[in-house]
């Protein structure tokens, strides 16, 4: 097939291209590579700031998507597959569907339904936006952000969207709970694939040192809670110096930030979410042991139910430090997370696995469009 993927984050589609390129696919990434990150991509569209960076990408797009033509697969990376407007996105979006084949959705970020449904707390316990009716970290600093996410014409646009793409794929249960009443019967879920070929897994050392990694992204620390892990991680560092060490990782580029986590033993994730994500999952694809969401729910969403290798972060906790202390001084039972988490990754999320349900997903649409 030619497939097209436009938009990424955290290299999403660019792990999924790679897997299909594999299988003889054509496949081509158009992307910002994640800013910093710099991830994969065939084509680059970076809006640089200021009017006429603006202007220039703008241009870059619209050159960009009108030669992306005879793609039996579209998949856009969310509602906001680029840095631009609605009223602009509407346009690409419609030249898309009038030159390709099935053009789908991958829930992979915020948009209106998904803050509507956070900030109403009907659909999960506590998240971000909310911890048993308590403001958060998240609320408290970044009202802007969610206000801007609520307006109107955010939610104009994701109902257009929702109408217009044929389907969707979902990579996280949080996600897949909030979008499924707005696409029943048309998503599924498919999760987010790892290449555990390429990282390889190293055992947990049973002396030294216990290195406990947190990445601080100033655009997402306070929606994962990065800072009261930060500082509940770090009281347990003081009060066992020479024996627990916290390592931070600011803004690397992601080849960057893989190789210092490789010389990490335990990865602090999040806080707020029910799964773990991208970090967490490579994280233990490599035999570290992550502090991230794992929540029962969703393992029994995926089907799971021997492994339970994820220090659940659960934002309820009262004293986070003294919870998490001794589950970072006990070697054993990092050891039995890490082999667990290795195991858990390979079964649910390596690539090969994810890529397989993308085509499966994609096959389903498709014969629901005929």
């Amino acid at each position: 097939m030619k497939i097209l993927f436009v938009g990424d984050y955290s290299g999403y589609h660019a792990s999924l291209a790679a897997e299909l390129r594999r299988r003889g696919h054509d496949v081509t990434v158009v992307s910002d590579g994640n800013k910093y990150m710099d991830t994969a991509r065939d084509v680059s569209l970076d809006r640089k700031p200021g009017f006429i960076g603006s202007l220039k990408y703008l241009y870059q797009a619209c050159n960009v998507m009108a030669g992306m033509r005879g793609f039996d697969v579209v998949q856009l990376i969310n509602a906001h597959f680029l840095d631009l407007r609605p009223g602009k996105l509407s346009y690409l979006l419609k030249m898309l569907k009038n030159n390709n084949g099935l053009v789908c959705l991958s829930h992979c970020s915020t948009d209106y339904y998904f803050a509507k449904a956070m900030t109403e707390g009907r659909v999960l316990e506590y998240s971000e936006y909310g911890v048993e009716g308590k403001p958060t970290d998240f609320t408290i600093n970044c009202e802007r952000n969610i206000d801007l996410w609520l307006m109107p014409v955010c939610k104009a646009w994701a109902d257009q969207v929702y109408a217009d793409v044929d389907g969707a794929v979902s990579a996280l249960y949080e996600y897949h709970k909030v979008w499924e009443e707005q696409f029943a019967g048309r998503m599924d879920y498919v999760g987010i694939g790892v290449d555990t070929r390429a990282l390889a897994y190293e055992p947990l050392p049973d002396h030294g040192p216990l290195r406990v990694m947190i990445g601080i992204k100033p655009e997402t620390a306070y929606s994962k809670g990065i800072y009261i892990l930060q500082k509940a991680l770090q009281k347990v560092a003081d009060r066992h110096p020479g024996e627990i060490e916290l390592v931070e990782a600011r803004q690397l580029p992601l080849r960057d930030y893989l190789q210092l986590m490789r010389s990490c033993h335990v990865v602090a994730d999040q806080l707020y979410s029910y799964t773990p994500s991208t970090n967490a999952l490579q994280a233990m694809a490599m035999g570290k042991v992550v502090i991230s969401g794992g929540e029962e729910e969703y393992y029994k969403f995926i089907g799971e139910e021997v492994l339970r290798p994820i220090i659940n972060a659960d934002p309820r906790t009262e004293n986070l430090a003294e919870w998490l202390e001794p589950l970072l001084l006990d070697r054993a039972d990092l050891q039995r997370r890490s082999l667990q988490g290795r195991k858990l990754v390979e079964k649910h999320n390596d690539i090969r696995v994810v890529a397989d349900r993308l085509l499966e997903a994609w096959q389903h649409l498709k014969e629901q469009k005929k």
